[in-house]
């Protein structure tokens, strides 16, 4: 299943939270009665797991995964330019780190893609 499956499946789930009920078997359900009922276990370890992979988690996983992959598509940009900039610019470390820096800036502006910032969650 791809990334793509995976956030159509997360947005079509039933909404959460999800809880944890244990009446013999343990059940997942939401607070909602009319779609109490998500799943079913005899592991109580298995509803915890369940109840935690909630849409919401799910979803929230996928925005981070995908922060992350455009911030590594930066990095390497950065990477890829930053030989060119020392050997054909007469940059030194610290000017093509300053040119990095105003990239970012940059492309923090156009798309919210830092280099210097953390994901955020």
């Amino acid at each position: 299943m791809d990334d793509a499956e995976l956030k159509r499946m997360a947005e079509a789930a039933t909404p959460g939270p999800w809880e944890i009920d244990v009446f013999g078997d343990t059940s997942v359900k939401t607070p909602n009665p009319r779609n109490a009922h998500v799943a079913t276990t005899s592991k109580g370890r298995d509803a915890n797991f369940i109840a935690l992979a909630n849409p919401r988690v799910v979803l929230g996983l996928l925005s981070r995964l995908y922060a992350a992959e455009a911030r590594v598509g930066v990095l390497e940009e950065a990477l890829r330019v930053a030989p060119i900039l020392s050997k054909y610019h007469g940059m030194n470390g610290f000017e093509v780190e300053r040119f990095i820096r105003d990239y970012d800036a940059f492309k923090t502006r156009i798309d919210g893609t830092a280099l210097t910032q953390e994901p955020t969650s």
